[in-house]
């Protein structure tokens, strides 16, 4: 489960436009005689250039973020089913063992049949086990697949606003520089405030990704539950097997 919720974890996603104050030219707005033109309209475009490839900086690595994490996910998972079946290969061949071990120890017909109705019993209950545990392990997976989902779906969208948001600011200024280009301080105030605004209400937003850990952790106690209630089952199957097998040798120990 760590694993796991170490995969899901989504990396930190800041598109930080904290440095575009030291883009954004704060003083010394050289004004022309005429007064026609101002610092900040002067550079607008190379502080558009900047803010921009920074968004898309930011949003590239988020991309990278994302592909990583379901690689590492696939790769997880492709391992831990090779382990497992190896395991599973493994135990089967000790059991297989102690079947042949037992199935010499049979001198009556009585004990004959015993140990292979407990050897039958023995493999129904493994089968049903393995298959429940599958089941379940499928569950956790389809769940954890789609809460991803939903959640990338969800911060794509706040990415989107926040572009969105980002692009209005730009906009705006370029318009009003068009518009009244001696006017950069008022203007630089604003566009300065709508960046502002569009990076606290997207890091407002993500204070929701909590709830990816949130909604594994649930995905995985209730596997961890099944798994549990799974293991019970066969071990009452197997006990009452043995019980009913040591009844053909009473005085053997076995």
């Amino acid at each position: 489960m760590n694993r796991i919720s170490n995969l899901v974890r989504t990396a930190g996603l800041s598109i930080g436009l904290i440095g575009v104050a030291s883009i954004v030219p704060a003083t010394t707005y050289a004004v022309a005689s005429a007064k026609t033109t101002s610092s900040f309209c002067t550079n607008l475009s190379t502080i558009v250039t900047k803010v921009n490839s920074g968004v898309t900086d930011r949003s590239s690595k988020h991309d990278v973020a994302r592909t990583k994490r379901t690689t590492d996910i696939a790769a997880h998972r492709t391992k831990w089913d090779s382990d497992l079946a190896a395991n599973r290969t493994k135990w089967d061949a000790l059991r297989t063992a102690n079947f042949s071990k037992l199935e010499a120890k049979a001198t009556t017909d009585n004990q004959k049949a015993a140990v292979s109705t407990y050897v039958a019993s023995i493999k129904a209950a493994i089968i049903t086990r393995r298959s429940a545990d599958d089941a379940a392990r499928d569950t956790f997976r389809a769940g954890v697949d789609a809460s991803i989902a939903a959640h990338q779906s969800t911060i794509s969208g706040q990415i989107d606003t926040f572009k969105a948001s980002v692009a209005s600011a730009i906009a705006t200024a370029e318009t009003g520089c068009t518009t009244n280009a001696a006017n950069g301080p008022a203007l630089r105030t604003v566009f300065m405030s709508s960046l502002k605004t569009a990076r606290t209400t997207f890091v407002s937003a993500r204070k929701d990704d909590a709830k990816l850990s949130t909604d594994v952790k649930a995905l995985s106690d209730a596997k961890k539950a099944a798994i549990a209630t799974h293991e019970a089952t066969f071990k009452t199957a197997t006990a009452a097997a043995r019980t009913t097998l040591k009844a053909a040798f009473p005085k053997a120990d076995i």
